[in-house]
């Protein structure tokens, strides 16, 4: 598995350990993984989109689906900035003082 930035910390309700882990990227939470006891997996979901969720068998599984998914969402959207960045920069303009074809 590649290197990560995540940090993924386990979740607790007064001071008790639940079976849920939060995933972030500095401050901003990017994944969730939690125990679903009706189906015995481990279920993650992302808030950076509305559909998107998948399972593991356990906790490490869960974690390394959501990076999986959360690496290709960085790719397609790297590949969006550039696009629109290569769009929107500016034409290289010519050097004041040099014309093609006029010789001093």
């Amino acid at each position: 598995m590649p290197r990560t930035l995540i940090t993924w910390t386990q979740d607790e309700t007064a001071g008790v350990p639940l079976p849920r882990f939060v995933g972030r990227v500095g401050t901003v939470v990017v994944g969730i993984c939690a125990y679903d006891g009706s189906s015995r997996f481990w279920t993650w979901w992302s808030p950076l989109a509305e559909d998107i969720w998948g399972h593991g068998q356990d906790a490490e599984g869960a974690r390394q689906g959501c990076e999986a998914w959360l690496r290709g969402l960085a790719a397609r959207m790297a590949r969006e900035l550039q696009a629109v960045l290569h769009l929107t920069r500016p034409a290289a303009r010519a050097r004041p003082g040099r014309r093609r074809g006029i010789s001093a």
